[in-house]
């Protein structure tokens, strides 16, 4: 009578199974480890975004400062690094009007969705002129015009 030998059949399918839960588990923790790096990176840009709004709003309120000084200045200028990118992404910066002495700051990310607003006050009754600018080093400026209600405070990257 011939024996049946039924132990290589135990042996390769035990190192099948321990294959598919080795690959299982990497495969997990791969997918995991790249959700909770999305969510960090996400967490910074937000951070940031607030740190450059905040930041830009505190310049463009200094020049207006500068502007009300007495005697008013011809021009002032401030120039402000900030980086090109937040959180590995690209920014722009935006600003419209709101009402009478009020604008909105608006600072956005393109590949993530943020989108932040800060309020500028300017008292001195210059106008925060409109405009859209990409992130980086920034020039924030006043020219004194002939009439001051035509007195203008202006973005631009540096």
């Amino acid at each position: 009578m011939i024996r049946r030998d039924e132990r290589a059949l135990s042996s390769a399918l035990s190192y099948a199974l321990i294959v598919v839960l080795t690959v299982s588990l990497t495969a997990g923790l791969v997918f995991g480890t790249s959700s909770m790096i999305g969510e960090q990176r996400e967490q910074v840009a937000r951070d940031q975004v607030d740190a450059v709004g905040e930041r830009l709003a505190s310049t463009i309120m200094t020049v207006d400062r500068l502007n009300a000084t007495e005697p008013r200045p011809a021009s002032a200028a401030v120039i402000r690094e900030f980086p090109r990118r937040l959180g590995g992404v690209q920014y722009r910066i935006k600003t419209v009007e709101t009402d009478s002495n009020r604008w909105r700051l608006y600072v956005e990310t393109r590949d993530i969705a943020i989108n932040q607003s800060f309020t500028v006050r300017l008292r001195s009754g210059a106008a925060l002129e409109d405009t859209t600018i990409n992130g980086g080093p920034l020039r924030v400026y006043y020219d004194r015009a002939p009439d001051p209600d035509d007195d203008r405070v202006r973005l631009e990257n540096a």
